[in-house]
């Protein structure tokens, strides 16, 4: 079972700076010195589903896709009383690197990364405006792949779309003959 090294550092995987092409994030989100422990030790893929590389510099929060290194998202953390609180959030905004245009989508995006990734909690998916459920399982199965957090095993698969709303009814068998 292959786990994650201490820390992800700029040097530990292919990355781009974000463009000069950004939009600001209204985002804001307040983590305790334990998250903010977890969170500075980044996510470096093992394995070809891990879609991501993410690291911590200084006050600054990298998250970059891992196939190609370009940068989607940067943060700002600042610290407060015994917290950190995330203060700024810049997503990529150059047509060529990142098709998407919609803040809302992206800020939620950028939380779901933090917290699914590097704080392993399992958080509903941002649903984007995307009406379909096959669009909406083929997006998120490029931005995440198998979701796997930083302290799950590579082996590890069980992350799993959740839904709003009730569970499905299970379809009924076919009746057997006799």
């Amino acid at each position: 079972m292959e786990m994650q090294p201490a820390s992800a550092t700029r040097e530990s995987w292919k990355n781009e700076p974000l463009p000069d092409r950004r939009a600001s994030l209204s985002v804001r989100r307040v983590y305790s010195a334990a998250e903010y422990a977890r969170i500075a030790r980044g996510f470096i893929p093992q394995q070809m589903e891990d879609k991501w590389f993410i690291f911590l510099e200084g006050d600054r929060l990298y998250l970059h896709r891992s196939w190609t290194g370009l940068a989607l998202f940067e943060v700002r953390f600042e610290p407060h009383g015994g917290d950190y609180v995330l203060a700024e959030a810049w997503v990529n905004r150059d047509p060529d690197q990142y098709k998407s245009t919609d803040d809302d989508f992206d800020a939620a995006l950028l939380l779901f990364l933090i917290d699914r990734l590097l704080l392993g909690y399992d958080p509903p998916l941002p649903t984007g405006r995307d009406a379909s459920d096959e669009h909406r399982a083929l997006r998120f199965w490029s931005l995440l792949g198998s979701g796997r957090a930083r302290d799950e095993p590579v082996e590890c698969t069980t992350f799993s779309v959740k839904r709003p709303g009730p569970p499905r009814a299970k379809p009924t068998p076919p009746p057997t003959e006799s």
